[in-house]
């Protein structure tokens, strides 16, 4: 039998309740149970989650980081993670022939980057999870030691080819994957309310969960009787628990072991999910895998994929500048109507989830890939550039292009004497740490569009919501990020309508290397 080269997943946010984290898990369990030799690298959390509840398998070799700082926090100081990185490939080959598969964390992949130099055999799948400029870019960036990509649906897929024209047959599409029973006999609907159910992160950003509490309204006001429960955690926690509490049909869990969520969708009619953008929904995979109906928002990203509309679930077509009382509004639409033909649904979902995405399939696709694995041409980090993603000098790193500082600093000279608020509070502003403070401007706010940073500070100054900028009495706003400047300058609206001047640092297409 040919050597079945072992297969190393790293995990930067910890075994947190979340798509990936169980996606890393069941993976590497199923490998394990095939008898391939796996190990799975689990960094410390940053406690904002709720531990994932989901056993590994014994014969998966796990390396415990949770002794160290969480990657976010460690600011480019690597040294000891890389020594950790290199035993647990060692652990798996002595000879360091290993597919190393870093996920979601610009120094996670930086970690594997800095490996490919100590271990010339090891071989790096950049596994692409989220259609996010972000984890874009860290591909983009990693790519001289990424020797193949791996895209969760076929818009992801497609997306990376057409980032890195030059690197397509490098790229596949390996989508998640669930177990998938027999179809369950479904609840009759008869004599009482809709089931529906949401689980997973609530934050606003992305999953939209606000959404969902204006589309059970919605479905008051159109009387259907319906009950609503939510189930996860996140930063609009706080937000979620205290309107539901006004609202009788809805009900919020913390997050549940896994066995109990399937149970949830088992008893359920519908699970909802009104993201701006997925990869593939594990959680939204779940329900489809127990007759559960999706009624879900389409994205352009892996919604289309995982459902075909009025056959396996409802695709709900919501404008990209919704708020969410408009996307609540068209989810009670696009509930009431799927209502009417539940039965059709349920089974094509089942179906669906069995032939596209099963376990099985999932784990055939990825040992044929990893089967062809000593194969893939050697891929190494260049010599003496630098493979971490955050910066530790003061000059270009993963979040900061070369030249950022210089444009900065030009930008807010211009505003000399100018009440500014910076939005952005991420890597690219910790970096900049020192061109701010020095800068002839005042800064009265910050501005970060997750609700978590907001009405904390930085620096001892406050971090509002974009539409709460103005109350600061600032005349102008500086987007601070090279990564997701387009995305925030499409919505500079906000901004503009109070009679604030929006500045952006980089040209339309900023490079950053």
């Amino acid at each position: 039998m040919p050597h079945r080269i072992p297969l190393l997943v790293a995990l930067p946010g910890g075994l947190i309740a979340g798509g990936v984290a169980t996606w890393a898990v069941r993976l590497v369990n199923g490998l394990a149970g095939r008898g391939r030799t796996v190990g799975l690298i689990v960094h410390a959390g940053t406690g904002e989650h709720a531990p994932l509840r989901l056993e590994v398998d014994a014969r998966v070799r796990v390396t415990n980081l949770t002794g160290m700082p969480p990657l976010e926090r460690a600011a480019g100081r690597l040294g000891e993670f890389l020594d950790a990185y290199e035993r647990a490939a060692v652990g798996l080959s002595p000879e360091g022939r290993v597919v190393v598969s870093p996920n979601q964390h610009g120094d996670c992949f930086g970690l594997a980057a800095g490996l490919t130099t100590r271990l010339p055999d090891a071989r790096v799948l950049g596994w692409l999870h989220n259609d996010l400029p972000y984890e874009y870019h860290i591909q983009a960036r990693y790519q001289a030691a990424i020797s193949k990509f791996a895209g969760v649906s076929e818009r992801l897929a497609s997306g990376l080819r057409a980032m890195l024209p030059g690197r397509g047959e490098d790229i596949v599409r390996l989508t998640h994957g669930v177990d998938v029973p027999a179809l369950p006999k479904r609840p009759a609907c008869e004599g009482r309310p809709l089931r529906l159910v949401y689980a997973g992160r609530f934050d606003e950003a992305q999953k939209r969960v606000g959404a969902l509490l204006h589309m059970s309204e919605g479905l008051e006001s159109r009387g259907v009787c319906h009950e609503l429960v939510l189930v996860g955690d996140g930063p609009a926690s706080a937000m979620v628990r205290e309107r539901a509490r006004a609202m009788g049909s809805v009900t919020v869990l913390s997050p549940l072991p896994t066995d109990r969520v399937l149970a949830l969708f088992g008893a359920a009619d519908m699970t909802v999910l009104a993201s701006r953008h997925e990869g593939l929904s594990v959680s939204v995979l779940e329900a489809m895998s127990r007759g559960c109906v999706p009624v879900i928002t389409r994205t352009d990203s892996g919604a289309s994929e995982l459902v075909e509309d009025g056959v396996s679930g409802t695709l709900v077509v919501v404008p990209e500048d919704a708020d969410d009382a408009g996307a609540g509004a068209a989810m009670a639409a696009a509930v009431q109507r799927a209502a009417a033909g539940l039965g059709a649904l349920s089974r094509g979902a089942h179906a669906r989830a069995a032939r596209m995405f099963s376990t099985h399939v999932q784990l055939n696709a990825l040992e044929a890939l990893l089967d062809g694995a000593p194969r893939w041409p050697a891929r190494a980090w260049p010599a003496g550039k630098e493979w971490t993603f955050a910066g530790v000098g003061g000059g270009a790193s993963g979040a900061v292009p070369e030249g950022g500082p210089a444009r900065l600093a030009a930008v807010l000279g211009s505003l000399a004497g100018q009440r500014v608020v910076v939005h952005g509070t991420g890597r690219h502003t910790i970096e900049m740490e020192r061109v701010f403070r020095g800068a002839p401007c005042r800064i009265v706010a910050f501005a970060d569009d997750d609700p978590a940073r907001q009405g904390g500070t930085l620096w001892g100054v406050p971090v509002r919501s974009p539409e709460g900028a103005a109350a600061s009495g600032a005349t102008d706003v500086v987007i601070s990020s090279a990564i997701n400047q387009q995305q925030i300058w499409r919505r500079r609206g906000v901004y503009e309508r109070a009679g604030l001047r929006v500045h952006r640092l980089y040209e339309d297409s900023a490079v950053i290397g």
